[in-house]
């Protein structure tokens, strides 16, 4: 697997392309939104234990960036805290979008296999950008991550509600808290969706191996039968 820096005029981002990639076919896309505060490369991580093979992974970077105090720097899709966060996750979808025809006029990517998820904030986008477009995203996921604004999706939603989503949460999150994930759970199961949720008994705000285990096999499934 190789690890690209893919920048365009919307957003940075890296490219994860798998073993022996060959530009000349086309690729299932998986995107990964980092969460409030992080960068790009937090979740390039996690694509080998994903897959090193079948898939094309974009890491795309928030475009918020905020002083993280020791000369570091902190991204994010929106500022979580006053009242700004609704019209700066508007600007931030709209960006994304951009980014992904970008991104399509660069690789070539299945589009019938566009799973887009996150962790934390990048839930919080998954959601807003991913529930809105079921023709475009095949599955979305979200890990340690809530709805955080029902209202810039609910004038939005779309007829088909059966798009595949996953769902993973631990009982001791302090950052995004567990009562928060159920709620979203309840919310979208009103809205007519069906997620398949998962808790995790004693995971803070993190990803466990478990989680990746249980997303390979959600995953497997929602492209079996596609992949080539």
């Amino acid at each position: 697997m190789e690890a690209k820096q893919f920048d365009t005029q919307s957003l940075r981002s890296l490219i994860v392309e798998p073993d022996e990639y060959d530009p000349d076919r086309e690729y299932p896309l998986i995107i990964l939104m980092h969460g409030y505060g992080s960068n790009m490369s937090d979740l390039a991580n996690l694509t080998p234990a994903i897959s090193r093979t079948e898939y094309l992974y974009v890491c795309p970077n928030a475009p918020i960036a905020f002083d993280l105090g020791m000369g570091q720097t902190g991204y994010a899709w929106a500022n979580l805290y006053g009242n700004t966060y609704d019209k700066e996750a508007m600007a931030s979808e709209e960006r994304f979008m951009d980014f992904l025809g970008e991104l399509e006029a660069a690789y070539r990517v299945r589009q019938d296999l566009l799973i887009m998820g996150g962790f934390s904030q990048g839930g919080m986008m998954t959601y807003q950008m991913g529930i809105p477009r079921p023709e475009k995203f095949a599955g979305l996921f979200a890990l340690s991550s809530t709805v955080k604004s029902p209202a810039l999706i609910i004038p939005r939603l779309p007829e088909r509600r059966d798009q595949p989503i996953f769902v993973a949460h631990g009982t001791i999150d302090m950052i995004a808290e567990i009562k928060a994930g159920r709620g979203s759970i309840d919310l979208l199961q009103d809205w007519g969706f069906d997620p398949e949720y998962h808790e995790y008994e004693g995971m803070a705000h993190e990803i466990w191996q478990e989680v990746i285990d249980d997303f390979v096999d959600w995953l497997e499934r929602l492209t079996q039968g596609k992949r080539e």
